[in-house]
């Protein structure tokens, strides 16, 4: 009864590790497919969520400074439009906050799908095997090499005879 359980287990245990070294191999296409596609979705519904949850906690601080400004009960007109300034101001830095969250969410976003498809090309990639080849070293031994002679013929030498000159002088005087 021992023997049949232990040899069960062993059994389990071998094809637990064939079919990872499968896996991690790029054998079975089908799973690979699956979480790729699994990641995505997940990825793309956290993203969302979590742009949904800035917002709203954005849009519930803005609301909490334009409630605080309120309620305060200003003494005099000059601290009454100072503190209507103060929460418009307010508000269109939460605005500005938001949309600058929103942008950078979007900017993650794209970096990791970015990220994904580097690393499918990186998959892919593994998987082409170029065969490699290699040649026998090529030695040349002097020894063995002929030697190329060239004959170059020398052009004929023309013998141009020097210009013969003849002076005349006029008279007995120094030239």
């Amino acid at each position: 009864m021992k023997t049949t359980q232990a040899w069960g287990w062993l059994l389990a245990g071998v094809l637990a590790a064939g079919m990872n070294a499968v896996y991690y191999d790029g054998g079975v296409r089908w799973a690979h497919q699956a979480i790729d596609v699994a990641a995505d979705r997940s990825a793309s519904v956290f993203d969302r969520v979590l742009d949904r949850i800035s917002a709203g906690a954005d849009q519930v601080m803005a609301r909490a400074q334009m409630v605080s400004a309120s309620s305060e009960t200003a003494s005099c007109r000059f601290a009454t439009a100072l503190a209507r300034v103060q929460s418009k101001i307010a508000r269109s830095q939460a605005e500005v906050d938001i949309i600058s969250a929103r942008q950078q969410a979007q900017m993650d976003r794209i970096e990791a799908a970015r990220a994904r498809m580097e690393a499918r090309m990186e998959a892919q990639a593994a998987h082409f095997r170029v065969a490699t080849v290699s040649f026998p070293a090529v030695r040349i031994n002097p020894d063995i090499c002929p030697r190329i002679r060239v004959n170059v013929p020398r052009p004929p030498v023309v013998r141009i005879p020097a210009p013969v000159v003849h002076l005349e002088l006029a008279g007995n005087g120094p030239v």
